[in-house]
């Protein structure tokens, strides 16, 4: 795993994602997956299905890459959109799947947005 990627550069790699670059794609795997799987392990408490919705998460994402934006911040609420849509797909019980309100989102997110994470 490489160095986490600057603001320019996360803009930039998302970019070279949507155009379809498989090295990009891998850099944001990188840069996201852990923080991904760190909120679904909490969300839904269930470490093998984090994993197999993380990588669901990422292959819907590589499938609809032509609707992400080139917003790194928004780029985590992305993908986290489509997990929470894989997990109701699931049925993965709804009180598990919300994170308005869940305290695993907002320290990952809190934690990673002040390392210039997210």
């Amino acid at each position: 795993m490489g160095e986490l990627l600057n603001q320019t550069e996360t803009r930039q790699t998302i970019a070279a994602f949507v155009s379809g670059s498989q090295q990009a794609f891998a850099a944001l795997y990188d840069q996201y997956a852990p923080a991904l799987l760190g909120v679904l392990v909490r969300m839904i408490n269930n470490t093998s299905l984090a994993e197999d919705t993380l990588q669901q998460s990422f292959i819907t994402a590589w499938k609809n890459r032509s609707m992400c934006g080139v917003n790194k911040s928004g780029f985590f609420s992305w993908l986290l959109g489509i997990a929470r849509n894989i997990l109701a797909e699931k049925n993965v019980e709804k009180e598990k799947v919300s994170i308005t309100n869940h305290e695993a989102f907002k320290e990952v997110y809190n934690t990673r947005a002040s390392a210039s994470f997210l």
